[in-house]
């Protein structure tokens, strides 16, 4: 589960917790942030990540 693209909803039942309120609550309270918010972050540093990679693969 740690590299699917799912919706923390279909994946909150699937680990036994019956209420997504109470992990967001839970979440929010832990990082200040909601867990859509941590998911785009980590997105837009990967993506940074494969562009500079890309970028020095690139010879002058």
């Amino acid at each position: 589960m740690s590299h699917e693209d799912a919706p923390l909803s279909e994946v909150i039942p699937r680990i036994g917790i019956q209420t997504q309120s109470s992990v967001t609550r839970a979440f929010k309270k832990e990082f200040s942030k909601l867990s859509t918010q941590c998911l785009q972050e980590i997105k837009t540093i990967g993506n940074r990540y494969r562009f500079i990679k890309h970028l020095s693969k690139l010879k002058p």
